[in-house]
């Protein structure tokens, strides 16, 4: 099983009998047994949630409901998010904190990492910007929000988020 780092650059399908993932990371790829959704899941529990419960929460506050971006350990910074929909064979899950830029090449897109990396989508650049953009959202509802609607919610039933 792999632990995705901060240095996860992407999880993409691999197509062998052995390997089912190729993960990017800074300075290497790695193949792995497990799909990429798999790997999600996985890593979401290490994270301290269930992938279900990553998306039902997206879903809560955002209205999300296709392609929904995940917070595998939003303590470390690990954001990610699908190319497609998770379960199609061929979703590519991105990572928000290593993407330097995404622009159009022809009629595919460009995703360009921190490490000068460049992994040419099939998505229209609309797509996987939207996607991006979904994914900041998810990143400030962790680094912001969270704390505001707990304490808005304690705040409708009375009680003090203050100890004494």
């Amino acid at each position: 099983m792999y632990l995705i780092t901060p240095h996860t650059l992407a999880l993409l399908p691999h197509y062998s009998i052995d390997h089912q993932t190729k993960v990017l990371e800074t300075n290497q790829s790695i193949l792995c047994k497990e799909p990429p959704l798999q790997l999600i899941k996985l890593n979401c529990l290490i994270g301290g949630s269930s992938y279900d419960g990553r998306k039902e929460a997206m879903t809560y506050h955002f209205g999300f409901k296709q392609r929904i971006p995940i917070a595998i350990f939003p303590q470390q910074n690990l954001y990610f998010f699908p190319t497609k929909s998770p379960e199609a064979p061929d979703c590519i899950w991105l990572s928000l904190a290593n993407i330097r830029f995404i622009k159009r090449h022809e009629n595919k897109t460009n995703v360009q990492f921190h490490n000068g990396y460049i992994l040419t989508l099939e998505q229209s650049l609309y797509t996987v910007r939207k996607q991006h953009e979904r994914a900041g959202m998810c990143k400030l509802m962790y680094e912001m929000g969270m704390m505001r609607n707990q304490t808005e919610l304690y705040a409708e039933k009375g009680v003090s988020t203050y100890n004494y």
